[in-house]
């Protein structure tokens, strides 16, 4: 390995140096690179500020949602999302905007699956979105006659 120099610009435009060792899995960095609110470095995720935690625990098949349910509205500030089934049915995930069908659903019975989903959370089951999907719709569905014992929704902001 060589001990090489590699310069960066702080986050203030400073010109720093980084000293690295050069090896076959690339520059590894002899130094932490940290950052304050004084002597920022570029750090391009913002802090969380809000965990919001919520439970659906009624599920209507009488109304036009016919037993779909909101689990969360678009939104360009959560981070973060996880739904969790406790069970004992499975919970029929849809994300979409919502538009033009049931909490994103299209549905022509309420006796069984939708045509249409996106995921199935099995009992016991977790849902975790990732960066590119946890600002979007989130719909949930049981099949009528399902027993639950809830959603369980923890929303990163």
């Amino acid at each position: 390995m060589a001990i090489q120099s590699m310069i960066i610009k702080d986050g203030a435009g400073n010109t720093k140096s980084l000293t690295v060792e050069s090896s076959s899995y690339g520059f590894i960095p002899f130094h932490q690179i940290t950052s304050s609110v004084a002597a920022p470095v570029y750090v391009t995720e913002t802090p969380v500020t809000t965990v919001a935690q919520s439970a659906v625990t009624t599920f209507n098949y009488g109304t036009s949602a016919s037993g779909t349910f909101s689990i969360a509205n678009n939104s360009t500030t959560r981070k973060g999302l996880t739904v969790f089934n406790p069970g004992p049915s499975n919970l029929y995930l849809a994300l979409s905007t919502a538009g033009g069908t049931t909490n994103g659903f299209t549905l022509t019975n309420t006796a069984s699956a939708p045509t249409l989903y996106s995921f199935i959370i099995y009992p016991s089951g977790t849902y975790t979105a990732d960066s590119t999907t946890a600002g979007v719709y989130h719909g949930g569905y049981f099949i009528s006659g399902s027993t639950s014992a809830g959603v369980f929704i923890s929303a990163i902001s």
